[in-house]
């Protein structure tokens, strides 16, 4: 997308790629950093992944007597991209589906992944015409999410530079971030998810300010806004989640907010979606 034709182009209408490459072609930002990782939650630690794969550093969780405390402190570089996947294995005894049957084997031992309206990487080809075929042939998919985040050091102070890892969220932690359409508000291990954590958050430093009704308006839009552009700190959580007779438990990172930066270091800003060459989560 050229910048002309960015300028003509309602700011609604702009998806993540093309608002990071009009804000680099202006000048304003600079390219992303290209160092990336992985993170995952692994036994109910959340870990670290160096560029082998291997487990560099391990957050477990945290309490203070019953009440959970941050894991650790992070810039949400880049808000989750959702999409369904399906892993594709011969062996469909550990919960994956044959893509042989639907004369695709070449596919097996990666994600088939359709995503969300909005959020379609430019890599993803023949992608949602594949996954269709897999769902008419009987394969169930995953709702998840890829988050980008970098961890704030303990001093507070960010170069810009840190490593950008890429979580994977799971169905609870991707509901727990957005809510549901039966519960747009609340969250799975929290009363409210993120986003209305984040609304909140900025609409009481703008009451607190004193700013009357349109400023706490303006102040939420303006937080959405920063959250596209890598601006929220928040502190990241290692929650429990159980089903509903409660025979099974897990482990589930959760976000609360804790500063929004509405001027964002220009090289902490994301890579555009689908750029993470470092990813062991294969799309097609």
């Amino acid at each position: 997308m050229t910048l002309d034709k960015a300028l003509t182009t309602a700011p609604t209408t702009l998806s993540h790629n093309d608002l990071m490459t009009l804000l680099q072609q202006s000048g304003m930002v600079q390219a992303p950093s290209s160092n990336f990782r992985r993170m995952r939650v692994d036994n109910g630690t959340l870990v670290t992944l160096d560029a082998q794969g291997n487990i560099e550093e391990q957050y477990p969780p945290r309490f203070k007597g019953k009440t959970p405390l941050p894991a650790l402190t992070v810039r949400i570089v880049e808000p989750p991209v959702y999409y369904t996947a399906i892993w594709l294995d011969p062996d469909e005894s550990r919960g994956g589906f044959d893509a042989a049957r639907v004369g695709r084997a070449e596919l097996n031992k990666s994600f088939a992944k359709k995503y969300d309206s909005g959020f379609i990487p430019e890599y993803k080809g023949d992608a949602d015409a594949i996954f269709d075929e897999l769902v008419a042939a009987g394969a169930k998919g995953k709702f998840s999410a890829d988050i980008k985040l970098q961890i704030v050091p303990d001093n507070g102070q960010m170069t810009g530079d840190e490593v950008i890892y890429t979580l994977t969220l799971s169905t609870t932690a991707a509901l727990d971030w957005r809510g549901s359409r039966r519960n747009p508000e609340g969250g799975v291990v929290q009363e409210e998810n993120f986003i209305v954590q984040l609304a909140t958050f900025a609409m009481n430093e703008a009451s607190e300010a004193g700013g009357e009704e349109m400023a706490q308006q303006k102040a939420v839009l303006d937080a959405m806004t920063a959250l596209r552009l890598g601006g929220v700190i928040a502190d990241l959580y290692l929650l429990r989640a159980q089903n509903a007779d409660a025979t099974m438990t897990w482990t589930v990172p959760a976000f609360k907010p804790v500063h929004i930066e509405y001027t964002t270091p220009a090289a902490a800003l994301p890579s555009p979606v689908g750029a993470d060459e470092s990813s062991d989560e294969i799309g097609f």
